[in-house]
């Protein structure tokens, strides 16, 4: 069964392989059949921009050719979903979990399997507080996206295989780490019934270690039906000796934390409410 089937803005995409591909041999016979300059500078053009929209669609998830990917949901008035990536941490996901509770938001955890090995209670609490957990491959190797279709399963399958039987949940998202995708992304995915999720807000709070920079990125481009990419976990189970403001965002969600109080209080002036990934797309807005 195909899960992706009436998710307001995800299927569409996986037709711009064949939409390009149709207008490209459309202008090569065109070109075989008028050999002037302009049509062989048609030819050209249509090699370029395929090379362009092939890499483009590599590290540039909303571009996404390859497959169906959902970066916003149509059709809302006032939710919304928060998302964070590469968590547990056993420092700073249950300070995201306290901020979520003081404002009665639900959000959706792509989480590590090899993370959420060694913080099982954390997987708990979130699952016992409403949120949703989804899969975020099991060793979050940067560059997995670019690997061959069986290394992508197995990290994909590993993981999904650990939430499942230890924790009794069975994921419907995956995201792949750095947001990569290439044609294996969306055939393994496929393969384990799982949808690819991205998303239209971008915290860079792996960036910014100012809490002000990462709220003033996500309430500009916030709006009913947004997917807000977030982080509560690092490459660091602990950050290095010194200054936390001044060490890089890579190895600590201070400024996170302290961001997304502002965010939520923001939310509630504008009416919005955070829901999971799944509430979002498959339970209907009633505001």
């Amino acid at each position: 069964m195909d899960r992706s089937a009436g998710i307001p803005g995800y299927g569409y995409r996986s037709l711009c392989p064949v939409v390009f591909v149709i207008l490209f041999i459309l202008t090569v016979l065109a070109g075989l059949f008028d050999r002037s300059e302009g049509a062989r500078f048609l030819v050209l053009l249509s090699l370029v921009l395929l090379v362009h929209w092939w890499v483009l669609g590599i590290f540039w998830i909303r571009a996404a050719p390859f497959g169906g990917v959902l970066c916003r949901v149509s059709g809302e008035t006032n939710r919304m979903a928060l998302t964070f990536d590469d968590g547990p941490h056993p420092d700073y996901t249950g300070a995201v979990l306290d901020v979520l509770a003081r404002y009665g938001a639900r959000a959706t955890f792509f989480v590590s399997g090899r993370m959420a090995e060694g913080c099982p209670d954390i997987i708990e609490r979130i699952i016992a507080e409403g949120h949703e957990i989804a899969n975020h491959s099991m060793h979050h190797r940067h560059l997995i996206s670019l690997r061959p279709f069986r290394e992508q399963l197995w990290e994909m399958e590993a993981c999904q295989r650990l939430l499942t039987e230890r924790f009794g949940v069975i994921p419907r998202w995956y995201r792949p780490p750095m947001g990569y995708t290439t044609r294996g992304t969306f055939r393994a995915a496929r393969r384990l019934g799982l949808l690819v999720a991205g998303w239209d807000v971008k915290g860079w709070d792996t960036f910014f270690s100012d809490p002000r920079r990462i709220v003033r990125h996500v309430c500009r481009r916030m709006r009913p039906g947004s997917i807000v990419l977030l982080h509560d976990g690092t490459s660091l189970k602990k950050p290095p000796d010194g200054d936390m403001v001044k060490i890089s965002a890579k190895f600590h969600r201070n400024a996170t934390i302290a961001a997304l109080d502002v965010i939520l209080n923001v939310c509630a002036e504008r009416g919005l409410t955070s829901v999971t990934l799944s509430e979002l797309v498959y339970e209907k807005d009633t505001g």
